[in-house]
Parts: C-alpha cells; structure tokens; sequence
C-alpha cells in the first residue's frame, strides 16, 4: 500500500458522500447515497416524512448509532483536497459536521445487523429532524451513540445532566481509555432532543472534525478512523441490555422549544450557529440556566432585548 493510502482510506470510499451538497432543507442527494449504500448490505431501512432515515429493526432491542445528514453549507463542496496526512478540506467547508457521522454509521452496520442508526435531517436549524422522531420507535433502545463532536477526544456524558448512566459509565470506561477519549460536557444536538422522551443512555463522540460552521472546517480521517473503532469496540464489548437514566430537570431542547417538541418547526434557519453554541456554552458553566433561556430566547425568538441582558450578565 503506497505511503498515505491508509490515512486516505475514508476519502476514496466515500468520495461520493464528500462530494455531495447537504444543506439542512435538501438532505435528499445525500439520503439517497447512504440509501444506496444500505441497499448493497442487505441493510433494512425505512424512512418518513419529513425525511428521517432509520436502518435496522426497531422491533427488537438493539443499540441505536445517531449521525445528521444536514450541514450549514449552502454549496456543495468544491475544491475538495485531501493530503498524505488525511487532512480534508475543501474551499466551501467540507462538511464534516456531520458527514464524519454519516461515514462513520456507514463503516460500522454492515458488520453488526444487530445494530440500528437513524441519521436526521435538519439537525442544524434546531433538530427539527430529532423532534419528529416517535418516542415509541425507541423504547426497545439499548443505549445511543451519537456520532456528532468536533474534534479527537470527547466522550460526551453530560448535556445539562447526565445522559448516561453510571452502569453504562462503568461498561466503557475500559475501552474509552485505550482509544484515548475523555469524559466532557456537551451541546444541543440530535441526541439531546432525543432523550428528552426517551430515558436511555447516550454518549456522542468526536468526530475529527474542526472549525464546524466555517468554509475553514476541515477533517482530519485518521482521527475519524480512530473513533469508527472506539465506537465498534464498544458496540462488541458492552453488555446488550437497556441503561436507563433519570429524565433530566433541564436541557437545551426544552430551552429552545419554550413551550414543547412541535415548536421545533417554527424554528428559523440561523447564520449564527457558532456563536450561539459559545454563548450558550459559556453561559451554562459559567452561569445559569437563565443566561442560556436568554439567550436562546434572543436568537430564535428574536428578542434582542434578552440578548442584551444575557450579554451584560455575562460581561459583570
């Protein structure tokens, strides 16, 4: 094998889903491939209606893999470059958020039937595609693993309360040290929505992703190929059997939605992505709840009046 080969492993045989333009709204293109894929493995998939993509059989216990198919990019990918270190990128943002996700589920169901996904739409614009999911889909879930974090080492347990349990704390705690993960704090995404109705133990990890939400993003592939192991050793190793969590008091879903689950569709596309994930970050561990409602409040419900408060409290 020539020398980079390896490390551009993940490129060559998913230049198809690289390539591809997913802007949240037009998920269909890419849909389309990974429906492709699934098809080629025998894998069984349905989808509905508001184009939420769910491989396996929920009729049986199993673990459940989380990616979206959205990302903040308007224009497809072009430019796209990808060097003997396995760094990609391309002019226009590559969109690793969360194609690294979507390359990763790809990798991991063919060898494990036993295993089902669902890979959402429009997680970008408030998880609109998360809110739509039946909660009774899920009761059979065992846990999730969400595969949706910038960067190379997080093991997200805690969105605003634990999202896993200590049982399921312990059941992989082993394995993620030897893939070299730690246990971190998380941000709104799919997965927060999700256990909102569903009270099941969930982790989302990085991705080796960088700069989400900028034409700069780039990945890194042999940190994703890192995580596809961490992720496939947990789901060969771990005890199959539910991890159930209390409901937590909080979360940024609930936040967002003010007043519950169909408030999600009423939810504008925001340019303003990044900057609201620092704010609510530093808002929540530095601050309170509050802080964070206001500022929510400020971007998606247009009341720039809260957003002052927010920013002063933050700046005293």
């Amino acid at each position: 094998m020539r020398k980079g080969t390896r490390k551009k492993r993940l490129y060559n045989k998913y230049m198809d889903i690289w390539q591809v333009g997913n802007a949240s709204g037009h998920t269909a293109p890419i849909r389309a491939l990974i429906e492709r894929r699934l098809k080629a493995h025998g894998i069984p998939y349905t989808t509905d209606t508001i184009g939420n993509l769910y491989a396996g059989d929920f009729t049986k216990p199993a673990p459940c893999l989380v990616a979206h198919m959205d990302s903040v990019h308007k224009e497809p990918p072009r430019g796209i470059t990808c060097n003997k270190k396995g760094i990609l990128r391309a002019r226009t943002g590559i969109g690793g958020d969360d194609k690294c996700g979507i390359v990763a589920l790809l990798e991991l169901l063919p060898a494990r039937p036993d295993v089902n996904a669902i890979f959402t739409v429009d997680e970008e614009t408030g998880a609109q595609g998360a809110g739509a999911i039946p909660p009774e889909l899920l009761e059979r879930t065992q846990y999730f693993i969400e595969i949706d974090r910038r960067g190379n080492s997080d093991l997200i347990i805690d969105i605003c309360g634990l999202i896993a349990s200590d049982e399921f704390i312990t059941a992989i705690d082993k394995t993620r040290e030897r893939y070299g993960f730690e246990y971190e704090y998380g941000m709104f995404t799919d997965i927060d929505v999700i256990l909102d109705e569903v009270h099941t133990s969930a982790i989302n990890l990085s991705a080796g992703y960088y700069e989400p939400h900028t034409a700069g993003e780039y990945v890194k592939l042999p940190e994703l190929e890192n995580t596809i192991d961490l992720a496939g050793a947990i789901l060969d190793t771990v005890e199959r059997k539910k991890y159930p969590i209390e409901p937590r008091s909080y979360s940024y879903a609930n936040t967002w939605r003010g007043q519950g689950r169909d408030r999600a569709l009423d939810f504008p596309p925001t340019d303003y992505a990044e900057e609201l994930e620092l704010l609510q970050q530093e808002a929540l561990y530095k601050y309170s709840a509050e802080v964070v409602e206001l500022i929510t409040e400020a971007y998606y419900l247009g009341q720039e009046s809260a957003q002052v408060r927010a920013l002063d409290y933050i700046e005293e």
